[in-house]
């Protein structure tokens, strides 16, 4: 948009003037843009999910940027710049979202992306070639004006103009969407940073153009200015929606990192918009910092890209950040006494000696400043630095050994790994150390292919037979549960080959109200089970904070618990270990049953459990008959542990059959409680599907 002629005194701004230094501002920061772009784009086979389209989108914005501000300068080039601009403005909106599908939470498939990017890649392609033989489209014409040359657009160019803003808003949605379903905390501030980095930047342009394109719109629908204005107030009352919720989030929070987190986007989305907005308002109609927020953004989510592949590259941003910033913040504060002066009558010459001489005064201040904000801080411990940096290159050089695990190359990546040793000071009694968890820590999926493994993270239970870890998948950066037999099975042929068979059985078994087994995987011969996580938490932790519960809640639970018991029956397997610990709650109030599959149901109505097992079952949720020991198990069974569960919800407490329960208690629970508790299987529900319908009946009621 070109200035308008700056009134004042003597020395005053021309229209050339001013187009000529915003252009320069403007190219500046696009040739910025372009070696950030080089950056992301020079990962090579290390490359960063998502870097790919990313870094081709800065590429493309870069040159945009540069090609439009130049182009008023060169008169027999012009047309052509500006054409190169539309190709390059039609390639943007598909590479943003072809970038945000990469981090969506749930996969690109699953959110109903794939209509999208499909659409925009062909918008793309088709708008390429009517770039190529119909400019004319988009260019109606230039118009020479002081010695600079002017576009004349279409109405199309508008579009193209409307669809990049909507891409840009719908790319923060995605981020900040998928942000709140990351399931994991490395997830969360890997996405924290790319939600900044747009944040930054939608923010402060969706502010400062919609202010801007208010003070030109002649309020009727076909008028340019009036269509950015209602892009840019789309734009707008997103990055405002969005740093609401932010808030909303902060005040709800308990936790001291969330409540960070929450802040800290907030402050990403409101402050650049609220700056932006006082800027269009304020300073001269020329005088705009959109390369600088610009380049900061960038710059942000090419360091989010970059610090899962240096170790160290957090302490040396900290270390560049902290005297750039504070510079950064000087001449920041220049330019804006510049524009003031400029937009209010001040001569040419007093306005650069006045943002010069701020500038000057406020640096040293300022990087101090900085420095003691940004710079990495290790308290009072003189060797703290010391001690962070190795770790850091501890945790690299364990990072390696796991991809070289993954990858099945151990022995060719001997070399590499004992340079690494040395150079990060690692003495081989500490590398034997962490070789020996990495080994234990990784379990690969797909020879050769280090990105389809799963990562351990911390043991969640174990019992005779088997034990259950919190894992990560890394294919697709998700929590999942691992089951597997315990070591001292390992060894046993005949263990191994029925852990196999049943593991195979339980992955059949598909009903909402049981935790779904995706697959199962093979880990040195040693069959695993690779569960869906679900995040909240088991009844025994329930009832350990809650206490006892509601009767209609309790029945309800237990009701889900019955159903789950009856799929897995169908499937042939019996559970035989029904106790709270074992049953999931999902955060909308559903149970799903976990950990079954170790024994299997005959034909002849006996039950075959995996060599060397002991009857399964806890006390106080045991029937009376497997505790004995006349039974290992049985449909009969695995009804009374459901009923036995339904007692301890009741009451908050283990278990007894002849324990009263409370008052409050309606006597058809309590009849329903005295049939599943009976000590005679004979007299108990004939299924757990005929306790799931009763259940279900008391709820009704």
């Amino acid at each position: 948009m070109r200035a308008q002629l700056l009134s004042g005194d003597q020395g005053a701004w021309s229209v050339v003037d001013a187009e000529i230094i915003s252009a320069g501002w403007a190219t500046a920061s696009g040739v910025g843009l372009a070696l950030l772009a080089g950056f992301v784009l020079s990962g090579g086979a290390t490359r960063s999910r998502g870097a790919m389209p990313f870094g081709l989108f800065v590429l493309a914005w870069a040159m945009s940027i540069v090609a439009v501000n130049i182009a008023p300068q060169f008169p027999g080039y012009a047309r052509y710049l500006y054409v190169f601009t539309v190709g390059m403005l039609l390639v943007i909106p598909y590479l943003l979202i072809e970038f945000a599908a990469s981090f969506a939470s749930g996969g690109p498939r699953d959110l109903g992306w794939m209509g999208a990017r499909w659409s925009l890649g062909a918008l793309a392609v088709i708008g390429a070639l009517v770039v190529a033989f119909r400019p004319g489209v988009f260019l109606e014409s230039t118009l020479l004006t002081g010695g600079l040359v002017y576009p004349t657009w279409t109405i199309w160019k508008v579009v193209v103009d409307l669809v990049g803003i909507v891409a840009f808003g719908v790319t923060l949605l995605i981020l900040y969407v998928s942000l709140r379903n990351a399931p994991t905390a490395r997830t969360k501030n890997r996405l924290l940073i790319f939600v900044t980095g747009f944040g930054i930047y939608v923010g402060y342009s969706s502010g400062n153009y919609l202010v801007r394109n208010l003070s030109h719109a002649s309020w009727s629908f076909l008028d340019p200015s009036m269509l950015y204005v209602v892009g840019f107030f789309a734009s707008w009352a997103l990055v405002i929606a969005l740093g609401g919720h932010a808030l909303r989030a902060f005040t709800e929070a308990h936790v001291e990192e969330d409540r960070r987190r929450e802040m800290f986007i907030a402050a990403s989305l409101l402050f650049p918009l609220g700056w932006a907005m006082a800027e269009a308002l304020l300073v001269s109609s020329f005088f705009q910092s959109v390369g600088l927020w610009r380049l900061v953004s960038v710059a942000i989510i090419a360091y989010g890209m970059a610090r899962w592949r240096i170790y160290d590259l957090p302490d040396r941003v900290r270390r560049a950040a902290a005297s750039s910033t504070g510079f950064a913040g000087a001449l920041a504060g220049g330019a804006v006494v510049f524009g003031l002066t400029s937009g209010f009558g001040g001569g040419p010459l007093v306005a650069l000696l006045g943002g010069v001489a701020v500038t000057s005064a406020s640096a040293g201040p300022s990087m101090r400043f900085s420095r003691r904000w940004l710079g990495p801080s290790y308290g009072d411990d003189p060797g703290a630095r010391e001690k962070h940096r190795f770790a850091r290159k501890v945790d690299a050089y364990r990072a390696a050994v796991e991809t070289s695990i993954a990858r099945g190359t151990r022995e060719e990546d001997e070399a590499f790994l004992r340079a690494l040793q040395e150079d990060f000071g690692i003495d081989p009694r500490e590398a034997r150390v962490i070789e020996h968890y990495a080994r234990d820590a990784v379990i690969p999926v797909k020879e050769g292919d280090a990105g389809d493994a799963y990562d351990r993270i911390r043991i969640l239970g174990q019992g005779g037979a088997g034990q259950t870890w919190l894992a990560r998948d890394r294919a697709r950066d998700r929590l999942v549960v691992l089951k597997e037999p315990l070591k001292r099975w390992h060894t046993s042929d005949a263990m191994i080959e029925a852990a196999r068979s049943e593991a195979r059985l339980a992955a059949k078994v598909r009903h909402p109200n049981v935790v779904e087994v995706e697959e199962v995987i093979e880990d040195d011969g040693v069959p695993i089970l690779v569960m869906e996580y679900v995040s909240g938490g088991s009844l025994g932790e329930i009832l350990r904070d809650e206490g006892a519960l509601e009767w209609p809640r309790a029945v309800k639970l237990v009701a889900d618990v019955a159903w789950g018991l009856s799929a897995v029956h169908q499937a042939g397997i019996l559970h035989r270990d029904v106790k709270p610990s074992n049953v999931l709650v999902t955060e909308d109030g559903m149970a799903k049953v976990s950990d079954f599959g170790i024994a299997r149901k005959e034909e002849d109505g006996g039950t075959r459990v995996l060599e060397g097992q002991a009857p399964a079952g806890t006390s106080g949720f045991m029937a009376p008959e497997v505790e004995r020991g006349t039974s290992r198990g049985s449909e009969a069974a695995d009804v009374y542990g459901c009923a036995a569960l339904l007692h301890s919800l009741l009451t908050g407490e283990q278990p007894d059959r002849w324990s009263p329960l409370p008052d409050r208690i309606p006597e058809d629970v309590k009849d329903l409680l005295q049939r599943g508790l009976d000590p005679d299987p004979e007299m108990r529900f004939a299924s757990a599907e005929a306790l799931a319908r009763a259940l279900e009946e008391l709820s009704v009621a």
